[in-house]
């Protein structure tokens, strides 16, 4: 064979400003091909990734979180010889978040081992320069993927992991404040059956990237967000992740206030005064639109 008479087909994706999803953005996966502006970067993820509802051929129906019959993107780890070189990947969006002090991602998670060896792995990655390079800012693998502790060895259709109820799915919520300034941020999902020919079906629904202030953000979320440094600290401590308007107090281990401040247009980190402060453990309490972080912090000479 003569190479220079081989010829290949490549598809190229260009992401703009003018394609790019706005926060805040949710798929739910309810068409029967991929979402638009979605991307499957190589041949083995077109093959492997797909919308999915079951229910035909002896195959349950897919439930979702709520136990409703409802349609997930499948990415078929059980098909594949698995390895890293089959990594199954889908770039959700590029997304633009402009005057948004926030940003998170978040998914529900469906997975089963096949079998006691199962070790496969779901990573959530983000890229700031059109995918030339990936960052991971997330993973889970291995038990810690499952809510459906049973073995599904699928020996037989109807043995195949189907996410059938509300207890099968897992919420997963993923901090990214740091690229909130990154415009056309593309975020992926990429899935590995760790273990050749081993791996097992892996479910994703109710995708959402969103960018709003805390009244939108569980106080779980919120905590991750914001976060303080230095701790400990000899003097001055720093409150990072904030914007707006924001209610911070801080109290001795015996719950009496020793600070409060009402701050108000937030843009940037927060100085709080703690330099005074006798040698101890604080918690610091902040509260903003209805929810709170509270977070402990360590005085020291």
């Amino acid at each position: 064979m003569n190479a220079a008479n081989n010829s290949t087909n490549l598809a190229w994706k260009v992401y703009t400003n003018s394609n790019a999803k706005s926060t805040d953005y949710t798929e739910t996966f309810t068409a029967a091909s991929l979402p638009n502006n979605w991307t499957l970067p190589n041949d083995i993820s077109e093959n492997y990734i797909f919308t999915f509802a079951g229910g035909v051929n002896g195959i349950a129906q897919v439930k979702g979180p709520d136990g409703v019959a409802s349609q997930a993107l499948l990415f078929d780890l059980l098909d594949i010889s698995g390895g890293a070189n089959q990594a199954l990947t889908a770039i959700v969006s590029n997304v633009n978040f402009n005057a948004k002090p926030y940003l998170t991602f978040d998914f529900d998670l469906a997975h089963a081992n096949k079998s006691a060896q199962t070790n496969d792995k779901l990573e959530v990655l983000v890229s700031s320069d059109c995918g030339a390079s990936w960052t991971s800012v997330w993973n889970r693998a291995g038990a810690a993927l499952n809510n459906d502790q049973n073995l599904y060895p699928a020996t037989a259709a109807n043995n195949i992991f189907i996410p059938d109820m509300g207890s099968d799915w897992q919420h997963v919520s993923i901090n990214l404040d740091n690229y909130k300034s990154t415009q056309n941020l593309l975020i992926a999902l990429k899935a590995t059956a760790l273990a050749t020919n081993n791996g097992n079906a892996l479910f994703i629904d109710n995708v959402k990237i969103s960018g709003n202030t805390p009244a939108s953000l569980t106080d779980n979320q919120f905590s991750q967000i914001v976060s303080l440094y230095p701790n400990p600290s000899n003097s001055n401590v720093f409150i990072k992740g904030l914007a707006g308007d924001a209610s911070i107090q801080v109290l001795d281990v015996l719950g009496n206030i020793v600070y409060s401040n009402q701050y108000q247009k937030i843009n940037g980190n927060i100085e709080l005064p703690t330099s005074q402060l006798v040698n101890a453990n604080y918690i610091i309490k902040i509260t903003q639109e209805g929810k709170t972080a509270v977070k402990q912090f360590i005085k020291i000479d």
